[in-house]
């Protein structure tokens, strides 16, 4: 992992802490692509991700995708699950 994915990571991180979800699984897939650009998958993991409604999540998603979209040459997808 590079140190620019390790910064997004973080940010990820915290992110999750501000939604009640500190020590969130995260797993993040990186694909690379012929232009030289890269895909990463996100999976994020959080038994209290079931508890958030539907606003919330959107407002998570919004942020996640906020600190993700000035990278150039990353395209971010996120996914979340959780067990109750």
């Amino acid at each position: 992992m590079d140190l620019q994915e390790q910064e997004i990571l973080a940010e990820i991180k915290g992110v999750m802490k501000e939604f009640g979800c500190e020590y969130s699984g995260v797993t993040m897939t990186k694909v690379y692509c012929e232009d030289g650009g890269r895909d990463y998958q996100v999976l994020i993991h959080h038994r209290n991700l079931s508890f958030l409604d539907h606003e919330e999540m959107t407002q998570l998603k919004a942020r996640l995708y906020g600190i993700t979209s000035g990278w150039d040459q990353m395209e971010f997808h996120y996914e979340f699950t959780c067990s109750s």
